[in-house]
């Protein structure tokens, strides 16, 4: 019989897991192999050593698998699949199993905070190699916290260690865990508060923050709040369409960070219009929407042929530009801010050839139109 005799075992019966091959990837079945060690997993529980005790995707504690009562021979049978894994050998009934180092198995999807298995493969969760991975349903929390299913919040670990804490592909300050708020008042010089006035949170006056914050709009006292925005360093612009807008720079968001910037007395806001019929404010050379309709800004002009512009696609794609940037309107038309019309795409491949000498070539980035574009400069030598 070929379970109580090696040489029948592993020379006579055929494979049945034979269409499985153990490489270093795919961590699967390694063939027939005979051993009364291969049929030794406990059904116990995950030891303090090995990480601490086991859990399942839901959260369910479990043990190791029980051993395949089939004799001594891993492989003649159907769902027998010998696992040598990394570290011990033992006969499992799922390609999927692990192995620890004492030839217990573990289901995949489960594990401890030290190990987790999934598909076939352990995968040890350590700061320097995997803060931040996914390895089945858990997650490498920070802080040494291990394979979890639910990690805290990244403000939890560290809003300042440059790694994302709690796997949800965000770190730091791009993680709006980290966000801090601001708020303060708009008022005149004469201190007497602004309604309905905006205030917007740029990056050097050119980019919105990766989460872009919606403007904050003041209340009868003039008060506004931007209650969640991004850590970071930012600029505030305060307009409204009957004053000339004003700046502040560099107003620093330190993580959780409440900071108050007011608009008021010397740095308030002047009565007179904040848009100039290119569609900037005064204070700036930006493009905005709101200017849309104000001093000659249009951002479709009546010479656009009839149909060919939506003012609301126009306004979004050219919002924060500079005059005359270009802007992609769709994927075949692109729109010249902020008093263009849209015009089509039109693409000329260029061909330099040299009747004599070299061709050379050389490759800058260089700012065309406010997008960083890759500029080739072909000669002959």
């Amino acid at each position: 019989m070929p379970d109580e005799n090696s040489d029948v075992c592993l020379n006579c019966v055929t494979d049945q897991t034979s269409g499985y091959s153990w490489t270093s990837t795919s961590h699967e079945d390694a063939g027939k192999a005979y051993s009364i060690n291969l049929f030794n997993s406990d059904a116990g529980a995950c030891t303090v050593a090995s990480g601490g005790v086991c859990f399942d995707a839901t959260g369910a504690s479990v043990n190791h698998k029980s051993p395949i009562i089939s004799g001594n021979c891993c492989g003649d049978d159907a769902n027998e699949y010998y696992k040598p894994d990394y570290y011990g050998g033992e006969c499992t009934n799922n390609i999927n199993d692990c192995v620890w180092s004492t030839g217990d198995s573990q289901s995949s999807d489960s594990g401890n905070p030290g190990w987790w298995c999934y598909l076939g493969k352990w995968d040890e969760c350590t700061r320097a190699a995997h803060i931040g991975n996914h390895h089945g349903s858990v997650v490498c929390a920070g802080l040494g916290t291990g394979w979890t299913l639910n990690p805290l919040p990244e403000n939890q670990y560290s809003c300042t260690d440059g790694l994302d804490n709690d796997g949800d592909g965000l770190k730091d300050c791009d993680d709006p865990d980290c966000a801090g708020s601001i708020s303060g008042f708009v008022k005149k010089v004469n201190n007497d508060p602004i309604q309905d006035a905006n205030v917007n949170a740029l990056i050097d006056l050119t980019q919105a923050p990766t989460q872009k914050p919606t403007p904050a709009v003041t209340n009868y006292l003039g008060e506004y709040n931007i209650a969640k925005i991004n850590c970071g360093t930012y600029n505030l612009v305060a307009f409204h369409q009957d004053y000339a807008p004003k700046t502040k720079t560099n107003i620093l968001v330190a993580p959780e960070q409440h900071v108050t910037v007011n608009f008021e007395g010397s740095s308030g806001l002047v009565l007179g219009s904040s848009c100039e019929a290119d569609c900037t404010f005064l204070s700036d050379n930006l493009v905005h929407a709101s200017c849309d309709g104000e001093n000659g800004c249009n951002f479709c002009p009546d010479n656009c042929a009839p149909g060919s512009c939506d003012k609301a696609i126009a306004k979004s794609v050219c919002e924060l530009s500079q005059p005359g940037w270009i802007r992609d309107y769709d994927s075949n038309n692109y729109i010249v801010c902020a008093e263009g019309c849209p015009q089509q795409k039109v693409e000329i491949l260029a061909d330099v050839t040299c009747e004599k000498g070299t061709l050379v070539k050389m490759t800058r980035i260089v700012t065309h139109n406010g997008k960083p574009v890759k500029l080739v400069v072909a000669m002959c030598g």
